[in-house]
C-alpha cells in the first residue's frame, strides 16, 4: 500500500502542475485505511475537510464528524476505507 500511495502522489501532485494549479502539500493527501485485500471498501466521495489531524492522516480520522459518522454505523473493521 505504502508503494501505491507514493506513486499516487506523485501523480496526483503531477496533475496538478500539469494543469496549471497551485499544487497542493504533499503532506495533505490522505492515505486509504485498511488493506486492498479486505472484502469490502467504503468509498466516499464527499470530503469535509475537517479533521484535527492535517498532516500526514489516513482516512479513518474520529476527528472528522462524517467519517466518525460511517465508522460509528456502517464500517465494519474488515473494510478498506478511501476518500
Amino acid at each position: 500500500m505504502e508503494e501505491a500511495f507514493k506513486a499516487f502522489e506523485d501523480a496526483e501532485i503531477t496533475a496538478w502542475k500539469h494543469y496549471g494549479e497551485e499544487t497542493p502539500p504533499r503532506q495533505f493527501l490522505v492515505r486509504p485505511s485498511g488493506s486492498l485485500t479486505l472484502p469490502i471498501a467504503h468509498r466516499l466521495n464527499q470530503p469535509s475537510f475537517t479533521t484535527n489531524i492535517a498532516s500526514n492522516g489516513e482516512t479513518v480520522d474520529r476527528t472528522n464528524p462524517c467519517i466518525s459518522m460511517v465508522m460509528g454505523t456502517a464500517y465494519p473493521k474488515n473494510a478498506l476505507l478511501y476518500d
